[in-house]
C-alpha cells in the first residue's frame, strides 16, 4: 500500500476542518428553516382556542351519522350533499365515543344555514377539537384533513357556502386503534398505550374476548363558524420581562395576521388591564400592510408600570393580565380577540445529576402529582377540572404534570389562575415507529413535529406552564424496553422535538427531552425493591413514584364490578375485571407488596390493607424528599392524582372523586411549613411496621422545611416518644429555632 506524506495528511486535515467550519452554520440554518417551515405550515389553519371574530355561530347540537370505513365512505360518495342519510343515526355534538378494531371510522353530516347578510365576509369553520383525523367537506367540496386530537384548527369557506339556502357539513373522523405498541404512528399518548387506560398495556393478549382495546373517538369540542373581517388573527405570542429596578414589565405582543381580501393597510389597537387584581395597565397601537393571500407575524413592544408578577400560590399572589385588541381596516372593524397572560420569568436544568427551578430568580420547591382527567375527553367540563384543581390544593399541592397526554385548554386557565405550576407533557409514551422506514418514517416524523408545534402554540402563554416533556419512558432511556433500548429508539426523534419546542418557546422553559431519564420515575415498593429503600434514594427530580390501591368501601366503584364472592380467584370474573380495570395482580411481573386477596378475610379488609400500605410508601417517599430540598431534590411528582375511569390504580383519589387513605397523607405530608421525624436505630420491618426490640437502638432526627414565602421568625419544635404499648413517655423535649425560609434547604432541628 502506497504510504501518503505526513505533510499530505496534514493538508487534507486542514481542508476537512475548513469545510466543517464553513459547513456547520449552514447545517445548523437548514436545521432552523426546516423548524421554521413546519410553524409555518401548521399555522395555515392552526388557531388559539380564544377566538378573534365579530360573531360566531354554533354549529354543535343535532348532527346525524354513520359507520363506514374512510374508503368505503368515499366510494358510497357520502361526502356530497345528496347523499342518502335516512339511515344515519342521530348524535348530539360535542360527543366522544371509543373506537376498536372492528370500528375506527364515524362519518357526520351537519346541515347549516348562513344569511345572505354575511356574503362577503370572511367566514371560518372552526374545530376546536376533534379526536383524532378529520376529513373535511362543506357541500361536497375536500377542504383538507387534520390529524391529532388538542388542537383547535380552521378552515375558510366563505367561497364554498350557499348563502341563503341549506349548506352541508361532513366530517370523517378517524382514530388510530394500534396494538403494535412498538410501532405506533398516532401520536395520542395515553389514549391508546398505557398502563392506566381501560385494558392497560400490561394485559394485552390476556384478558377474554369480550374486553377490547380502545382509544378515543369523537368531535369533543364545539364547531364554530366564526364572522369577520377579511384580517384575521389566529395566534397571539405574548412574551414579559420584569425589570426588578424599575418594577416594570416589559412585553412584547405577536400577532399572527392574514388577509382573504384585497392588499389592505390595518391597524391593531391593544389594551393591557389588571384581571385579577388592582393596578395599572398599557395600551398601543401597530399599523401594518397585508397583500392579498399573504399572512405573516406583526408585533409590538410595551412597557407595564408597576407590574405584578406571576406565581405559585406558595410564593405570592398569581398575577394575571388580560390582554384586548381589535383589527380595522380601512376604519371598518375586522374582528376583536381577547386572552390572558401573566409577567414571570423562568430559570432552570432537570438532569439525571441535577435539578434546580428558579420562578422569577427564586427558587422554588414543587410539590406536585400527575394528572389525567379523563379517559374520553369530551366529559371534561370546567367544573369537573376545578373541583380537582380545588382538592389538589388542598392537598397543598402546587405543580402538576399533565402525564403523557395534552389536557384542554381551560385546564391551563384554571392552573394560571390558581397559581399551580404545570410540567406539560407532550402526547408520546414508550415506543413509536420502530420498524418504519425512508418515506414512511419521513411522514411519520412530519405529522409529530406538527402536533408539537401545535401544543407550544397552544399553552405558549400560560405562566402556569414552566417545564415541557417531550416523551415519557422512551425507549432510548428505558432499558427494561430490552432491545429497542439497546437500539436507542427514538432518540432522534425526541431530540429534534426538543430543538422545535426550544426554538418555537421564547420563555425559557426548561426541556425535557426524556421523562425517566432526566427526571426520575421511582418505583421502589412496587416495581423493584422495598418501600424502604426511598429512605436512601437520592432523585434530583422523581416526577413518578407510588404504590397500586383498590378504590374506598363507599365508592360506587364496588357497585359497578360487583364482588359476588370472596375471596377472589385467579380466572374469576371478577378477577378479569380487575384487571380489565388496571390492578397489577394478572400482570406477571408485580408481587403486590400487600398480598392476594386469598391473604385476607374479606374484601374490606383487602381494600384497607392496600390504602394503609399506598399511604405509608409515599409519607416515605414525600419525607425523604423534603429532607433533601435543594440540597439535592427540586421538586417531586407522586404518580397519581385521580383515575381516568373508574379502576383500581396509583391514584389517591378514584374516578368518582372518593379520596382515598394516601390523599389525606398527601395532604399531610405536603404541607408547606412541615416538621418531619426522620427515623432510624437498629429495627426490623414486618409488613408496614417498623419494630423496635427491648434494648434496640431508636435514632432520631427532626428537620423543619418550609415552602412558604410569608412565613419567616422562630418556632419552637416540641417533641415527644411514647411506647403506645402501656403509653409510657421514652424521652421528651423541646428546640426553638429560625424557621428556614422558602428559598432554603430543610433544617436539621434535634
Amino acid at each position: 500500500m502506497a504510504k501518503i506524506p505526513l505533510q499530505a495528511l496534514l493538508s487534507i486535515a486542514l481542508v476537512m476542518l475548513t469545510l466543517f467550519v464553513i459547513i456547520l452554520p449552514e447545517l445548523n440554518n437548514m436545521f432552523v428553516k426546516a423548524e421554521e417551515d413546519v410553524v409555518t405550515r401548521v399555522l395555515e389553519h392552526f388557531t388559539q382556542p380564544e377566538l378573534y371574530g365579530i360573531e360566531e355561530l354554533d354549529l354543535s347540537g343535532e348532527w346525524v351519522y354513520t359507520i363506514r370505513d374512510y374508503e368505503e365512505g368515499l366510494l358510497e360518495g357520502l361526502y356530497r350533499p345528496d347523499a342518502p342519510v335516512e339511515e344515519w343515526r342521530e348524535i348530539k355534538v360535542p360527543f366522544m365515543y371509543v373506537a376498536t378494531s372492528r370500528n375506527s371510522t364515524i362519518w357526520l353530516r351537519r346541515e347549516f344555514r348562513v344569511s345572505e347578510e354575511l356574503k362577503g365576509r370572511r367566514i371560518r369553520l372552526v374545530f376546536l377539537g376533534a379526536f383524532y383525523k378529520a376529513e373535511v367537506w362543506v357541500n361536497g367540496i375536500h377542504l383538507g384533513r387534520h390529524e391529532g386530537y388538542f388542537s383547535p384548527f380552521f378552515f375558510d369557506i366563505a367561497d364554498v357556502l350557499v348563502y341563503g339556502d341549506v349548506n352541508v357539513l361532513v366530517v370523517c373522523l378517524s382514530t388510530p386503534v394500534e396494538l403494535d405498541l412498538s410501532n405506533k404512528q398516532g401520536v395520542v399518548g395515553i389514549y391508546n398505550d398505557w398502563d392506566m387506560k381501560p385494558y392497560p398495556r400490561w394485559a394485552l393478549g390476556k384478558l377474554p374476548p369480550k374486553y377490547e382495546w380502545v382509544v378515543p373517538i369523537g368531535l369533543w369540542k364545539p364547531v364554530k363558524l366564526v364572522v369577520s373581517g377579511p384580517v384575521a388573527v389566529t395566534a397571539v405570542l405574548v412574551d414579559a420581562s420584569y425589570e426588578e429596578a424599575s418594577r416594570t414589565a416589559r412585553v412584547r405582543l405577536r400577532f399572527y395576521v392574514s388577509n382573504v381580501g384585497d392588499p389592505t393597510e390595518a391597524s391593531l389597537s391593544f389594551t393591557i388591564n389588571p384581571y385579577n387584581f388592582d393596578g395599572r395597565g398599557a395600551s398601543g397601537t401597530l399599523s401594518f400592510s397585508l397583500g392579498e393571500g399573504e399572512r405573516k407575524w406583526v408585533e409590538a413592544s410595551i412597557t407595564i408600570p408597576e407590574a405584578k408578577l406571576w406565581w405559585t400560590w406558595d410564593q405570592g399572589d398569581p398575577s394575571l393580565y388580560s390582554l384586548r385588541y381589535e383589527v380595522r381596516a380601512g376604519d371598518r372593524l375586522q374582528g376583536r380577540g381577547a386572552m390572558l397572560f401573566g409577567v414571570r420569568e423562568i430559570d432552570g436544568t432537570i438532569s439525571p445529576l441535577e435539578a434546580r427551578i428558579e420562578l422569577n430568580h427564586k427558587p422554588v420547591f414543587l410539590r406536585g402529582v400527575n394528572y389525567v382527567s379523563d379517559f374520553l375527553l369530551g366529559r371534561v367540563t370546567p367544573e369537573v377540572l376545578r373541583h380537582d384543581l380545588e382538592m389538589m390544593r388542598k392537598a397543598n399541592v402546587n405543580f402538576v404534570r399533565v402525564h403523557a397526554h395534552v389536557e384542554p385548554p381551560e385546564f391551563y386557565s384554571l392552573t394560571d389562575e390558581a397559581g399551580m405550576a404545570v410540567q406539560a407533557d407532550g402526547p408520546l409514551i414508550w415506543a413509536y415507529a420502530s420498524r418504519l422506514k425512508g418515506r414512511g418514517y419521513s411522514e411519520f416524523l412530519k405529522r409529530v413535529q406538527e402536533t408539537y408545534t401545535e401544543m407550544v402554540l397552544l399553552l405558549y402563554n400560560h405562566p402556569s406552564v414552566i417545564i415541557w416533556t417531550v416523551h415519557n419512558e422512551p425507549p432510548w432511556a428505558s432499558p427494561w424496553m430490552g432491545k429497542l433500548y439497546k437500539m436507542n429508539v427514538n432518540r432522534d426523534l425526541d431530540e429534534l422535538l426538543a430543538s422545535l419546542i426550544s426554538m418555537i418557546d421564547g420563555h425559557n422553559r426548561v426541556v425535557i427531552k426524556g421523562s425517566g431519564y432526566e427526571d426520575q420515575h421511582v418505583y421502589y415498593g412496587w416495581f423493584t425493591g422495598s418501600w424502604l429503600d426511598f429512605r436512601e434514594d437520592s432523585s434530583p427530580f422523581p416526577t413518578e413514584f407510588g404504590a397500586e390501591s383498590l378504590p374506598s368501601t363507599n365508592s360506587p366503584f364496588w357497585k359497578l364490578v360487583n364482588i359476588s364472592h370472596w375471596p377472589i380467584i385467579s380466572g374469576s370474573d371478577e378477577y378479569y375485571e380487575l384487571a380489565y380495570r388496571c390492578f397489577y395482580w394478572a400482570s406477571g411481573y408485580v408481587e403486590i407488596p400487600y398480598g392476594l386477596p386469598s391473604d385476607y378475610e374479606s374484601l374490606e379488609d383487602y381494600i384497607r390493607a392496600s390504602q394503609e400500605y399506598q399511604a405509608l410508601l409515599l409519607k416515605t417517599a414525600i419525607s425523604r424528599y423534603r429532607i433533601l430540598k435543594f440540597n439535592v431534590t427540586a421538586g417531586l411528582a407522586a404518580f397519581m392524582f385521580r383515575d381516568c375511569f373508574p379502576a383500581a390504580t396509583f391514584s389517591v383519589v378514584d374516578y368518582f372523586g372518593i379520596p382515598k387513605l394516601a390523599y389525606y397523607t398527601l395532604a399531610e405530608e405536603y404541607r408547606p411549613l412541615k416538621v418531619i421525624v426522620e427515623w432510624g436505630g437498629d429495627f426490623v420491618v414486618k409488613d408496614t411496621k417498623i419494630i423496635y426490640t427491648p434494648n434496640s437502638t431508636i435514632g432520631i432526627r427532626i428537620w423543619v422545611v418550609n415552602d412558604l414565602e410569608d412565613v419567616e421568625g422562630e418556632g419552637v419544635v416540641y417533641w415527644k416518644l411514647v411506647d403506645l404499648n402501656d403509653s409510657r413517655v421514652i424521652a421528651e423535649g423541646r428546640r426553638k429555632t429560625a424557621i428556614p425560609s422558602s428559598d432554603e434547604p430543610a433544617k436539621l432541628v434535634a
